[in-house]
């Protein structure tokens, strides 16, 4: 791949920003959250693609049963913070640098899987960037015809916790 441009995002204003600008080119625009993919899309996936970077996109808020995580969060970071906060837990993979971004939208397979699902499964929300550089925010009540389709700029995920399960076994 050649000629990738990127562009450090920090607020959502940024990345409508650039998703804007890279429209009016009619450049492809792709979100990086982590910055690892087996198909090269952190690096754009094809020529002259222009990237979002995500990686100080790091918030993260509780709210009741939810927390809202912003896509700059490795799984690490994320799992920690719950667990500190909380003593809450979400299904996840067992590499702590993945970032959510990729790992939530794909899937989200891990240990605790088994009793609580893929990550996706537990996403009630995403605030996102859609490819005309505006921001909305989907569920299943707002913009339901978006929730699940995911192929624009995703900021953060609505996410329900479960509670940690109160013993891991270990075979």
């Amino acid at each position: 791949m050649s000629d990738v441009y990127s562009s450090s995002s920090s607020s959502v204003q940024d990345i409508e920003k650039v998703v804007t600008c890279g429209a009016s080119l009619n450049l492809p625009v792709v979100s990086r959250s982590g910055g690892h993919s087996y198909a090269g899309y952190g690096l754009g996936g094809v020529d002259g693609a222009l990237v979002v970077d995500l990686s100080s996109m790091k918030q993260i808020t509780l709210n009741g049963d939810n927390a809202v995580v912003q896509t700059g969060n490795r799984l690490g970071e994320v799992a920690t913070y719950l667990w500190e906060n909380g003593h809450r837990a979400l299904p996840h993979g067992t590499c702590p640098k993945v970032g959510t971004g990729g790992h939530t939208s794909y899937g989200g397979y891990g240990p605790y899987s088994r009793m609580a699902g893929l990550l996706m499964d537990r996403v009630v929300g995403a605030e996102v960037v859609l490819a005309n550089g505006t921001s909305v925010t989907t569920s299943e009540s707002s913009y339901p015809d978006l929730f699940w389709v995911w192929v624009f700029h995703i900021i953060s995920f609505l996410i329900d916790k479960p509670p940690s399960p109160n013993s891991v076994y270990r075979r």
